[in-house]
């Protein structure tokens, strides 16, 4: 039992530690689930799209950005989800007037 407990603690702590380092990261970084909805949205990224992660989570990104469907961004994170591997593209967000270098790692999850 003793163990368990410890063991309980370090993935409390090691979570903890990079929910930290997620949400202190520089890049503008999100996580999608397999269903593309937002599961985590750093600050970063609230600041770099002008949004804020309580009114993503829960929320498909295609839901979000309907223009974005159909386009080459839309094809590259399909393509990602459905081979795993990873990938790179510049995007053009015309509604921001910004160009962002999109790195694709697609999870398990």
């Amino acid at each position: 039992l003793e163990a368990r407990t410890r063991a309980l603690g370090l993935a409390e702590s090691t979570r903890d530690e990079l929910a930290r380092i997620f949400a202190t990261m520089s890049d503008g970084l999100y996580h999608l689930d397999k269903d593309w909805r937002y599961t985590r949205v750093n600050r970063a990224a609230e600041e770099m799209f002008n949004v804020k992660e309580a009114d993503l989570l829960g929320r498909s990104m295609w839901d979000v950005y309907p223009d974005l469907y159909g386009t080459r961004l839309y094809t590259t994170f399909q393509q990602a989800m459905e081979t795993g591997a990873h990938d790179t593209l510049e995007n053009h967000y015309a509604p921001i007037d910004r160009t962002h270098l999109v790195r694709l790692f697609p999870g398990t999850d």
